[in-house]
């Protein structure tokens, strides 16, 4: 299980900072644990890579109330993401719009 820290640089996981600039998406989804359901907060890095951040993580509840901060999304944008099922798709939060 990672941690999560939002700063204005980036976003810190663990022990590293990814810059904003290098995150071109983010989105959430559900998962059946089936003796729990774990959400999740992707964050998907330029070369590829994936981020998760699971609700039980530490700094979890950060993302959720600050996110919106940092990128131009709904400062409620995680209603989406606890709408839906583990049977849903992953919920497209935000995508670096292209230049």
């Amino acid at each position: 299980m990672s941690k999560a820290t939002l700063r204005q640089e980036g976003v810190e996981f663990d022990d590293f900072i990814t810059p904003w600039s290098e995150i071109v998406a983010v989105s959430g989804y559900k998962l059946d644990c089936m003796t729990e359901i774990l959400t999740y907060v992707t964050f998907e890095h330029e070369c590829g890579e994936h981020f998760e951040l699971e609700n039980g993580a530490e700094g979890f509840d950060e993302v959720v109330s600050r996110l919106h901060t940092f990128l131009d999304i709904p400062s409620d944008w995680f209603a989406a993401i606890e709408r839906c099922s583990p049977d849903d798709d992953p919920v497209d939060i935000w995508t670096r719009p292209s230049t």
